[in-house]
């Protein structure tokens, strides 16, 4: 646990210099933090390591988490930091993400609460080596509004899983494109 606690603290450091830089060097107010993989519990726990105007926003792609008293003692904790971020998060998963199950995905959704967005690709894999044109365009949406608005790019509704849905309510494991989508809003 000590190797990966550092590890993790290694990750906020760098995401802390990335976005240092970034609104040094180009005059920016702060920028939306993304993380794939473990990216994701360094982005999270980086939002507690960061002034709360620096992080305007997070994408988790696959994000795995971090959690349990040696991180929450360093505010590392993933799901305590999805907790305390009130900012628009979007969190895109896979369903067949053979290293990091979805119900952790639909863990740090719930505990970012009301600005969280939670993208569910069937048969998505680990950082979506096969289905990157579904979430791409999705992150890239999410992105464009939450830094200009309207004007540039229409928002994602909060609290919205994309999901291939049988008749009889359960999931179909077929391989989804965009036209198989399902809305589906979750209560």
């Amino acid at each position: 646990h000590i190797r990966l606690k550092s590890t993790l603290v290694h990750g906020v450091n760098d995401v802390r210099a990335a976005v240092n830089y970034m609104c040094s060097r180009y005059n920016l107010p702060g920028c939306v933090l993304i993380g794939n993989s473990f990216g994701g519990p360094s982005v999270w726990a980086a939002t507690t390591h960061l002034p709360k105007k620096r992080v305007l926003a997070v994408v988790s792609f696959a994000g795995s988490a971090r959690g349990g008293p040696i991180f929450e003692k360093q505010n590392l904790g993933t799901v305590s930091a999805a907790r305390n971020f009130k900012k628009p998060c979007l969190i895109l998963h896979g369903t067949h993400d053979a290293n990091v199950a979805l119900p952790i995905a639909m863990k740090i959704h719930q505990a970012a609460g009301k600005t969280s967005t939670l993208v569910v690709v069937m048969n998505g894999e680990h950082i979506f080596a096969f289905k990157r044109h579904l979430v791409y365009p999705l992150a890239k949406r999410f992105i464009l509004h939450t830094l200009f608005g309207s004007r540039v790019a229409k928002p994602l509704a909060h609290n919205i899983n994309l999901v291939s849905a049988t008749r009889e309510g359960g999931t179909r494991s077929l391989s989804v494109e965009p036209a198989d989508l399902e809305v589906v809003k979750k209560n």
